[in-house]
């Protein structure tokens, strides 16, 4: 057997030993292709502004020059902003911004006969609500006259007051002042249909004047013209 056949047998013989006694060495890359599928989670945090809730039961109560407004209170309210308008689709304007608690207001300085809308909003730390639904009311007929026949009679330390009726009326608000020019204060309330009243605990020789005012459904009158009666020192 030649040399170089010994040595290559040789050679094979240590190959093969070697594959298996150090197989770690004997290790090829290789590249492919797959697939497959994997799950996860994940978690995350956010942020948001909550609405400011609407007011709600705007309820309205016409007279003929005023409106007096009411409506429920919104939790965390600070103030309520009150907008009028002459028609139910606007535009509205700012007409008062009421302090809470408080859930009523009067507007007033109005035209008799005519229709008015008015919403309103909840201001609280988180800003401001949406407008409410709207709600309109009519104001209504003029005024009433003021009552007419007032007079005067002086007893001792009293005056007795007459005065002609006034149609609807359901009160009469009497005035009392030393002067003719005032200054006028409350003296009484009479209720209808009474058409007279008695003042009285009146200093003797004394002068006083009165003035009237009806109050009906539509409101209450501008004052009659003053009269002027005095208490002689006679009784």
């Amino acid at each position: 057997m030649s040399t170089l056949l010994v040595l290559f047998i040789l050679l094979l013989i240590g190959g093969v030993v070697a594959y298996y006694l150090y197989p770690q060495y004997f290790e090829f890359n290789s590249t492919g292709t797959g697939t497959g599928t994997g799950t996860g989670t994940g978690t995350g945090t956010g942020t948001g502004t909550v609405p400011v809730p609407v007011p709600t039961g705007l309820a309205v109560s016409a007279g003929a020059t005023t409106i007096v407004l009411t409506w429920n209170a919104v939790t965390g309210a600070t103030q309520y902003l009150l907008l009028i308008a002459t028609a139910t689709t606007g535009p509205f304007t700012a007409l008062a911004t009421v302090t809470a608690p408080t859930l009523t207001y009067t507007a007033t300085n109005l035209t008799s006969s005519t229709s008015y809308s008015f919403e309103i909003q909840a201001v609280t730390a988180a800003g401001t609500s949406a407008a409410s639904a709207v709600v309109t009311a009519e104001t209504t007929t003029s005024l009433p006259p003021a009552p007419t026949g007032l007079t005067a009679t002086p007893e001792s330390q009293s005056m007795v007051l007459e005065w002609n009726q006034v149609s609807d009326a359901t009160e009469y608000l009497l005035f009392i002042a030393t002067s003719t020019t005032g200054p006028f204060t409350a003296l009484a309330t009479v209720t209808a249909p009474t058409l007279n009243y008695i003042a009285d605990n009146l200093t003797n020789n004394t002068t006083y004047s009165f003035e009237i005012q009806a109050v009906t459904a539509a409101g209450t009158s501008v004052a009659s013209s003053p009269v002027t009666a005095t208490i002689s020192t006679f009784f």
